[in-house]
């Protein structure tokens, strides 16, 4: 891996290097390139990669997201389990590839040794046996640049019918079969590990080695000034002039009651079930998929796919649109994403309504969906994002649309209301639809929420001291820099930014009860200009610098 890592950083080196700004940076990208990344490090590498190119696009004034196409990814898995290191390699690579937010990249794609008739499971979710070049999205993206896939497979490749298996087979037998027909074989290549690079990039290597030094040395003696800087700051209040649409704009010390006593208490049971059931040992994962409704033992799987490609097939008849982009091979999401104009003005992501559906009756999640978006298709204005889920969990259907269309779409779904439903505890909903933002970060929603959870959990006393209030207590003191230095919520959320600190703090006055989302509430709110100034803010102080210049 630290072999293709390297690789594909030397390759991207001239398109990334304006991107490599900091000296951090710039050590993180030659750790690569040299082939000493530690493990963590190495598995941030393709996440890292993503960042630097979408920077790319953007800067280029273009807005495709990048797409990862990984050809023989299960091929580690194989040597894992044929050596006795499988569980390691999934772990690793479930974090190297933990990057396909929805709004992040166009999907990552990926083969495996296993031919397309074989049943091998390999429980990891960007993990398919598919060809690359049978995949929709690579045929699209090939039309699109005119080039020519192959389709008639040569008789050598390994996935000829003479390496079929009959029956279902795990992963060690399909290892060793695969040595047993590699051996001796024209296909067997020798191993080239070894990293080495060209005299020139050796050079550049070095020279930019001293540079970090100097950077380094001159970084921590600005660092104490940083952070007597930083101190003030955080210590500073939201200056009066600054019209947030919010009544959290500005708060140091968290005030709320509720007003409807039984959802607190809800809220409340909630996290005690999760202290009785995993103690202060509870991981972050497991407050997800709990919160979500998800069971990975029992992961059964909805089709998807052809309501996907038929959605496409009819944004194609109306040819009313810029571009339209589907993903039917994630194995957790069928995608559809429907962009009106090349570039809208106003309507980045940011701005967009993120809104959740779920479906009661299961039989109905594909229909609810499809008709959805034809909906939007016809009667939409904007450009907009769509998934629906394979597996069963709470959020079957998730949407980011304008702030116009989701009042179009509101009076529309009104028919769907008996086999609609609103199980997400923490987020909050207008009648039976749950409404949150995307995040600055592109974390979740519920991903930030079940990281606080968990830390809550992990540092609560006792089960008798649980409180939610006092949970998003802890949170807000640590946000505003008013906790211990070495509180955990400090090192967690002190940096977190502004953007998620009112989503989360709206969205618990709603839940509470205090609160409607009336149209002109702030998760509605649908000026882009305004999300990217808390964004990009970490304190009160900076909320209203980057505040003034987006007025200006």
């Amino acid at each position: 891996m630290r072999k293709k890592m390297s690789d594909l950083y030397i390759s991207k080196l001239a398109e990334c290097e304006k991107e490599l700004r900091y000296y951090d940076s710039w050590n993180d990208y030659l750790n690569v390139i040299e082939g000493t990344s530690d493990d963590r490090s190495l598995a941030d590498s393709l996440r890292r990669m993503v960042h630097y190119v979408r920077r790319i696009y953007r800067n280029d004034g273009t807005s495709e997201r990048p797409m990862i196409l990984i050809d023989e990814v299960s091929r580690p898995l194989l040597y894992g389990a044929g050596h006795g290191f499988e569980q390691k390699v999934q772990e690793f690579l479930d974090e190297l590839l933990n990057i396909d937010h929805y709004e992040f990249t166009a999907g990552i794609i990926t083969t495996s040794y296993a031919p397309v008739n074989v049943d091998v499971c390999y429980d990891l979710k960007f993990i398919t046996n598919k060809p690359v070049n049978d995949v929709e999205p690579l045929r699209e993206l090939c039309i699109r640049r005119g080039i020519k896939i192959k389709t008639d497979y040569e008789t050598d490749c390994y996935w000829n019918h003479r390496y079929y298996f009959g029956t279902e087979i795990d992963l060690r037998s399909c290892y060793e079969n695969m040595i047993k027909e590699y051996d001796g074989s024209s296909l067997v290549r020798k191993p080239d590990y070894d990293i080495v690079l060209v005299p020139e990039l050796k050079q550049f290597v070095s020279d930019k080695r001293k540079w970090i030094a100097q950077e380094e040395k001159a970084f921590f003696e600005a660092e104490k000034k940083r952070v007597e800087r930083e101190r003030k700051e955080y210590a500073m209040d939201l200056n009066s002039e600054c019209h947030i649409p919010s009544v959290f704009a500005g708060v140091r010390r968290l005030q709320i009651e509720a007003a409807d006593e039984k959802r607190h208490e809800k809220l409340n049971n909630i996290l005690r079930k999760l202290y009785d059931d995993y103690g202060s040992d509870i991981k972050q994962q497991s407050v997800y998929d709990f919160i979500q409704g998800i069971d990975r033992k029992e992961m059964k799987t909805i089709d998807v796919s052809s309501v996907i490609e038929s959605l496409k097939a009819y944004a194609d008849s109306k040819k009313c649109f810029h571009r339209c982009w589907i993903d039917t091979e994630d194995s957790y999401w069928g995608k559809f994403d429907l962009e009106r104009v090349e570039r809208e003005e106003g309507y980045g992501d940011l701005a967009l309504v993120k809104i959740y559906l779920s479906v009661a009756d299961t039989k109905q999640i594909t229909v609810v969906f499809e008709d959805v978006l034809r909906f939007l298709i016809d009667n939409g204005k904007h450009l907009f994002h769509a998934k629906v889920s394979r597996m069963p969990r709470n959020d079957h259907i998730c949407l980011w649309i304008g702030r116009e269309d989701f009042f179009l779409l509101e009076d529309y779904i009104i028919k769907y209301d008996k086999i609609l439903f609103s199980p997400l505890p923490f987020v909050a909903y207008r009648k039976k639809l749950g409404i949150s933002r995307e995040f600055y970060s592109w974390e979740s929603h519920n991903g930030v929420q079940s990281e606080l959870i968990s830390l809550y959990l992990k540092n609560i006393g006792s089960r008798d001291e649980i409180d939610v209030i006092d949970m998003y207590s802890h949170y807000t003191s640590a946000w505003n820099g008013d906790a211990e230095d070495d509180d955990p919520f400090t090192d967690a959320f002190k940096r977190e930014n502004a953007q998620a600190l009112l989503i989360l703090l709206e969205s618990l006055n709603v839940i509470m009860g205090n609160e409607e989302i009336g149209d002109d509430h702030l998760l509605l709110n649908g000026d882009g200009g305004l999300w990217h100034s808390l964004g990009n803010a970490k304190n009160w102080y900076e909320v209203d610098r980057n505040y003034r210049r987006e007025c200006a």
